[in-house]
């Protein structure tokens, strides 16, 4: 039996949380939810993901230091960061940290489904804080 790749979407969108949701089950992904960075936190330490797809503006805990929580705690996980409004500042502290992607809002679901795949089929993820340049650069997916 095949293994069907987990996905956490953090995201305090209600709306938007559920399009993701649904469409990446479509696509046969197992997928969890929470509404801000600390649910989703309290989620990863519980459970085991393949990926993590997250809004970076949110209450309690916004996306960047979702991404601070799981460096510090050695969580292995590959990472999308989607947000409405994005700096040069939080891109680059962003990929400083390992994130894959960085997609602004509002992007194709044709897009996401496209970088999900993508970001799946990167057999290795380097150790936090250790040479996460060696993860392959995603290319531009699809149309928006």
């Amino acid at each position: 039996m095949e293994k069907r790749n987990r996905i956490l979407i953090v995201e305090n969108n209600d709306t938007l949380r559920e399009l993701l949701k649904v469409t990446l089950k479509s696509r046969e992904y197992v997928v969890e939810t929470a509404c801000d960075g600390l649910t989703g936190l309290q989620k990863l330490e519980k459970e085991s993901y393949d990926l993590l797809i997250t809004d970076n503006q949110m209450p309690n805990m916004n996306g960047l230091d979702l991404i601070e929580e799981i460096c510090r705690r050695e969580i292995n996980i590959r990472i999308l960061m989607i947000s409405g409004r994005f700096t040069r500042d939080i891109v680059e502290r962003a990929k400083e940290r390992g994130v894959l992607e960085c997609l602004e809002k509002p992007f194709s679901f044709r897009r996401i489904i496209g970088t999900v795949g993508k970001a799946l089929k990167i057999d290795t993820i380097s150790k936090w804080g250790h040479e996460h340049d060696q993860i392959p650069k995603l290319l531009e997916v699809g149309a928006r």
